[in-house]
């Protein structure tokens, strides 16, 4: 094969240079199965050139035993793909490189060579394992092991028998070690000479920091830090720590374990330090030294400028995940003993199983802190450094990305998807740190003089301000509004209030909303049983908090009905509870027509509020939309089902009995797709059936045009339940409003436009005779399944969505920006779908559903579509429905394009689960989205290439 044919293959195994790798290989490569193989298992690597250059390096016996077998070199061609330093390592230890081919482990006396091993060890098998919970534990105990055995054999050297304990701080007392950390420890002496105990202690940090650097020790977190003696005896050091100590001292010692020397004093330390970690009761200063000191750590990081870059200190970092434990467990810890952990992971599974944490933060933050600490072990393997900083470098940050075994896929490269699991990891660690480490800031805002002194009002606006309020003295007033006095509601907020406070600042309007909730406080002293709940329900407080942070939709329904609160207490599952029955029970019992319609009133707006606060409440995760879309469809098939019943029965009594015959409402649109948005009204058709008793229909049409008429004014009375439009109907508003089902079929088989028959794509059973509805959907299903679509017909579809972008985009706004009709909006995603469907579906009856999403699925399924195509349409149906649905919240009016003041597009942003300050991430990937989806509508819907 040519040359360029080699450079091709090399290409395909993931090589960047191929050419310059070429030279690497010798001549009749190709002919060599062993060379194939070899190459692909480089190519598994994170820099398969530089493991191929490296690999020769180690001479022509290694290259040998790879090709032998390459699959059992996987962990040493792994080690040479990532890095130089690990590289290094091997070339300067005899023996090492054997090891990694699958020798027997040596014994090494020199502890630097033994260290060495240990490390190229401990990151082979770190490097080809899946970056999991579990790998993660393996490798940081396997180094804390390593640091433990490395400072067994110093001590031995330097102490001479002398009853020296060392006790292990920080990642090494937790067993948490990364790559190059440096170890934190105390020492302590038992019945010795202090003065030969210290210089032994120097000895050790010599040996061990080098250089050559063994482990770096780090002996800070003594009392008196470098001021204070290195070694102390254990009265000593009880002295210091009843006297003088501060509580992050007390906080490090949470991690604190025997690592080796004498076993008599290192047991009898932690003894002696369990009363100061652990008091009986913590000092009120307590929370807020720790917060302080964390405090001053990320105004570091702020004075450096590397905040967004920093892995361990910046926001949303392995600090922040760390911190929040740690409060928590100063916090509970002392009565709850199976809080006291060293690990930050099982520290986090006790706070979960105890309840002091939600399970779903918990699973969230292990699943944050893994990788944060997998991207934290990558960075310090590639060159050896103590570092904790992302390079700025693409190429640097694509090499640690495939370093954590991401690869370029449909979902993107895999430079993209490090980058998205970055963005979504440090958001969620943010919110949910801020949420828990400011948890117990009831004594900071709430006049309670037996707790602690208020603050001063420049304090509590610093506070505020700091949380994320933009006017904290009118927020400082409000609390104070909300929580004086002695009522039972006062006492309540007093409670709540630094729950409500964390929440509230996350929400788009964390001003507005905090002063809402002090108009609602006031309505709740009449409502009795909502005040329980609110003090024993904190979801039900972060979601009313998220109601009226975000926008004037959900915190007009509360103002207007706080009883809505106990909606969001009141959740029930499928199989307990059946909407329909319930919304047409609640009208039959209603003693008026107006009774019944404030009932079903309350009832849409009581399952709104559950699922837009919910909706709110899962943050950036758009593909919510799927059950948010499904559960509104629900809640309207519920309404017009009780409102069928009340229009029916009113029209029966008015008539003096029903007509025989059925009747059913057929959901179209969004609603027949089971995809209703917040302002989607609701599009149907109504039919019903002529009975032999009654030949020519007329006393059954004029019946049932009356009940449909009469179901668009009972939902659409004012403040609507939901708008109805049945202009979908054939001949629209100049035809009539019901018609039988043979009228239907007729005017199907004659008369109607193809347009038409794409509309029935998205039909469904809505509400009253099911069977009625299947038969009329069934009987034109080979109209709209045809065998074919001509040429002219597909031609006809695309002027036809072309007419409507025409028409209803307008000369002001941003087609780029557009999420209805704009480049990669809904209508692209819509009509996409749909024109695969309607030619496809005669052959592939799976593709025969009225639901978008499952319509992309079933495409994808059929092999109609790319893999690739199928995820790009599915993340901007996600991405574009939950926008649309976050702008009407907050707007209160339904718009489809994206603001364009940025104040608003951060509260869209805020909204939508990104966090502060980030609009920009939210139209950066609203870009990626909607060009992506451009890309295969042009290719599917237009055919262009």
């Amino acid at each position: 094969m040519s040359r360029a044919g080699d450079a091709a293959l090399l290409a395909r195994h993931g090589f960047r240079t191929p050419d310059r790798s070429l030279v690497e290989l010798p001549s009749g490569w190709r002919q060599d199965d062993r060379w194939l193989e070899l190459i692909g298992v480089i190519g598994e690597g994170a820099d398969p050139d530089a493991g191929l250059r490296r690999l020769h390096r180690l001479g022509g016996d290694v290259v040998g035993r790879a090709l032998t077998s390459p699959d059992a070199a996987r962990p040493l061609l792994h080690v040479l793909g990532f890095s130089e330093y690990l590289t290094e390592l091997i070339e300067r230890t005899h023996g090492l490189s054997g090891e990694l081919l699958g020798d027997p482990l040596q014994e090494r006396a020199d502890v630097r060579a033994f260290r060495d091993a240990g490390i190229v060890r401990i990151a082979a098998r770190d490097l080809t394992a899946e970056p999991t919970e579990e790998s993660f534990r393996i490798s940081a105990t396997a180094l804390s092991s390593l640091a433990d055995e490395c400072m067994t054999r110093v001590l031995a050297e330097a102490a001479d028998g002398l009853p020296i304990a060392v006790m292990a701080m920080g990642k090494w007392g937790g067993d948490e070690l990364n790559y190059a950390s440096d170890i934190d420890v105390l020492f302590a002496a038992g019945d010795c000479d202090i003065q030969a105990a210290e210089r032994a202690a120097r000895s050790v940090m010599e040996a061990m920091s080098g250089p050559p650097v063994l482990f770096r020790v780090d002996a800070d977190l003594r009392p008196e830090g470098r001021d204070g003696p290195l070694v102390r005896s254990l009265g000593a050091y009880a002295e210091y720590y009843k006297r003088w100590a501060q509580v992050w001292e007390f906080q490090s010692l949470i991690k604190c374990r025997a690592a080796v020397g004498d076993r008599g004093t290192s047991s009898a330390f932690l003894r002696m330090i369990q009363p100061y970690v652990w008091p009986e009761r913590l000092a009120p200063e307590a929370i807020e030294q720790v917060r302080a000191l964390k405090a001053r750590a990320e105004q570091e990081i702020v004075r450096r400028g590397t905040g967004a870059q920093e892995v361990k200190l910046g926001p949303g970092g392995i600090r922040d995940v760390e911190f929040a434990v740690q409060l928590l467990q100063l916090v509970h810890g002392r009565h709850h003993p199976q809080l006291r952990s060293r690990s930050t992971l099982e520290a986090l599974e006790a706070l979960g199983s105890g309840g002091f944490v939600g399970d779903e933060d918990v699973a969230k933050l292990v699943e944050a802190y893994i990788f944060l600490r997998h991207t934290e072990h990558r960075l310090q393997l590639e060159a050896g450094r103590q570092t904790h900083t992302l390079p700025r470098s693409r190429v640097k940050l694509e090499h640690l990305a495939r370093g954590l075994l991401l690869r370029d896929s449909a979902e993107g490269s895999a430079l993209e998807r490090f980058e998205d699991a970055w963005s979504r990891t440090t958001t969620v660690v943010r919110t949910i740190h801020e949420r828990l480490f400011y948890r117990p800031l009831m004594e900071a805002y709430a006049a309670v003089p037996s707790v602690r002194p208020a603050l001063s009002a420049e304090e509590a606006d610093e506070r505020l301000s700091a949380l994320g309020f933009d006017r904290p003295p009118r927020v400082r007033e409000a609390i104070a509004e909300m929580t004086a006095g002695a009522t039972r509601r006062a006492r309540l907020f007093r409670a709540i209030m630094p729950g409500v406070l964390s929440w509230m600042a996350e929400t788009p309007e964390p001003d507005l909303g905090t002063l809402r909730l002090t108009d609602l406080a006031k309505e709740l002293d009449a409502l009795p049983h909502v005040l329980p709940i609110l003090r024993d329900e904190p979801p039900v407080v972060e979601q009313v908090c998220k109601a009226l942070g975000t926008g004037p939709v959900l915190a007009a329904l509360l103002q207007r009905d706080p009883s809505l609160i106990a909606a969001l207490h009141s959740e029930r599952s499928t199989r307990e509870y059946d909407a329909r029955s319930h919304a047409v029970a609640l009208v039959r019992r209603a003693g008026s027509t107006d009774a019944a319609l404030g009932a079903l009133r309350r009832f849409k707006e009581g399952h709104f509020l559950r699922l837009a606060t919910h909706d709110v409440a899962a943050g950036a995760d758009h593909s919510s939309f799927v059950g948010t879309g499904a559960e509104l469809s629900d809640v309207a098939d519920s309404c017009m089902d009780a409102a069928l019943a009340l229009a029916t029965a009113e029209a029966a009594e008015r008539t003096g009995g029903e007509p025989p015959g059925g009747f059913a409402v057929v959901g179209m649109g969004r609603l027949g797709g089971r995809e209703l948005s917040y302002a989607s009204d609701l599009d149907v058709m109504f039919v019903y059936e002529r009975d032999d008793r009654c030949p020519d229909g007329t006393d059954a049409r004029l019946f049932y045009a009356g009940v449909a008429e009469r179901i668009i004014s009972l939902l659409g009375a004012t403040p609507p339940i939901f708008k109805v439009d049945a202009e979908i109907r054939p001949e629209g508003r100049s035809g009539p409003i019901v018609r039988s089902l043979e009228s239907y079929l007729v005017y199907y088989q004659r008369w109607a436009s193809l347009w038409e028959f794409q509309a029935l794509t998205r039909a469904r059973h809505v509400s009253g005779d099911r069977q009625l509805s299947n038969r009329l959907i069934d009987a034109v299903a080979a109209k709209v399944w045809r065998a074919a679509l001509s040429a002219d017909e597909i031609d006809e579809i695309r002027k036809m969505k072309a007419r409507i972008e025409r028409e209803r985009v307008k000369a002001t706004e941003d087609p780029r920006y557009q999420v209805k009709l704009g480049v990669g909006g809904l209508a692209d995603i819509e009509f996409t779908v749909q024109l695969q469907q309607m030619r496809y579906a005669h052959t592939h009856t799976r593709l025969r559903t009225s639901n978008t999403l499952n319509a992309i699925e079933a495409v994808e399924e059929a092999g109609l579509i790319a893999d690739r195509d199928a995820t790009w349409l599915k993340d901007a149906y996600f991405l574009l429905n939950r926008v649309r649905n976050h702008m009407f919240l907050l707007r209160g009016l339904a718009t489809d394009s994206l603001p364009a003041r940025d104040d608003e597009l951060e509260r869209l942003s805020r909204s939508l689960g990104y966090g502060r300050l980030s609009r920009s991430k939210l139209l950066e990937r609203y870009r990626r989205v909607t060009r992506r989806a451009r890309r295969v509508t042009d290719r599917l819907f237009y055919g262009e290439e």
